[in-house]
């Protein structure tokens, strides 16, 4: 069974259901976070790995040679980027031959195990992850994510070299640098993240990655399986891919242990392995949890989300009168 891993800095009410749900559906696999000190000793069904005892001396190196070029903070940037040397590190460590690897907001409803794209894949796809093909007003858009992805030790090895190749050589430095001007000249947010860098790998390597956010199916499969960019777009691989409810999230309903929505390239549903909460949705990842414990903690969070504009100025004139009293 294909270990699971996580990275995560600090303690959010949210990894309770990521990691929970991803041990429901994943029973037999093991679990790692890559966490602190924050996050240990919660999850007894979690093999808890403290990230900075991982020997990432890769990171180092890229470190030095990174250039930022982007809106986002510094930190924010280089961190995304060099998490993959410590799960290079970790992979090494541990000397597992293959992962799947979450953030920590994506909820996952799929034995990855199981994942026929990945379970059948050629000697020559070492890893799998999102990458958008749909069109945009920035010809720099460079869309591909890691949120959900599948790497194999020599894919990960073969990624981080890449990163590394990319920030030692001048050629590839200027396709970054033309970017970072698009985003300057246009006034546009962001800039060369590691989202760019996986998109730049997959366009010059396809046949190393396949993309989770193609459908895809075995014959004994009735409905193709995908795995989620983001909940709050209609967006997946193509353009206004999938149907948004009233909440604009993606439309989709419990069926026999999987999510379902309709696909209206495909003109049929498709089961979703994973669905990513990104930023503000991640006030629903509880609505999504499948299952029957955290009962009190749900209804918490439920009453937080339905009272959090009652509650808001309550902890603002809170937080105010304390800053009074102990000044």
């Amino acid at each position: 069974m294909i270990p699971l891993v996580f990275i995560h800095s600090g303690y959010q009410s949210y990894l309770e259901y990521s990691l929970r749900q991803c041990k429901l559906a994943n029973p037999e696999s093991a679990v790692f976070l890559l966490g602190d000190d924050a996050n240990k000793n919660r999850f007894p069904f979690v093999t808890h790995v403290p990230i900075t005892a991982l020997n990432a001396e890769q990171s180092d190196e890229f470190t030095r040679l990174y250039v930022h070029r982007s809106t986002n903070p510094h930190w924010y940037e280089l961190l995304c980027l060099v998490r993959w040397f410590y799960v290079q590190a970790f992979m090494e460590e541990w000397q597992l031959d293959a992962v799947f690897v979450a953030d920590s907001d994506v909820m996952l409803y799929k034995n990855c195990s199981r994942y026929a794209a990945w379970a059948h894949r050629n000697d020559r796809q070492q890893s799998a992850y999102c990458r958008a093909d749909y069109q945009t007003t920035n010809p720099y858009s460079w869309l591909a994510s890691a949120h959900s992805s599948y790497w194999s030790r020599p894919g990960i090895r073969d990624f981080c070299q890449y990163l590394l190749h990319t920030y030692q050589t001048p050629a590839n430095q200027s396709r970054l640098e033309e970017k970072w001007q698009y985003h300057q000249k246009n006034a546009l947010a962001g800039g060369v993240s590691d989202m760019a860098l996986l998109y730049l790998y997959a366009d010059d390597y396809p046949d190393r990655v396949i993309n989770l956010l193609q459908p895809s199916a075995e014959t004994s499969q009735s409905l193709p399986e995908v795995f989620d960019l983001n909940i709050s777009i209609a967006n997946n691989r193509l353009e206004n891919e999938y149907e948004l409810d009233s909440r604009q999230l993606k439309k989709v309903a419990w069926n026999q242990h999987q999510y379902v929505g309709f696909n209206r390239i495909l003109n049929q549903n498709c089961l979703f392995n994973s669905l990513h909460f990104q930023g503000l949705s991640k006030r629903y990842i509880h609505r999504y949890y499948q299952g029957t414990d955290l009962r009190l903690h749900r209804l918490g969070q439920e009453v937080a989300h339905r009272f959090s504009p009652v509650l808001k100025p309550v902890y603002r004139l809170k937080n105010g009168l304390k800053r009074i009293l102990n000044s």
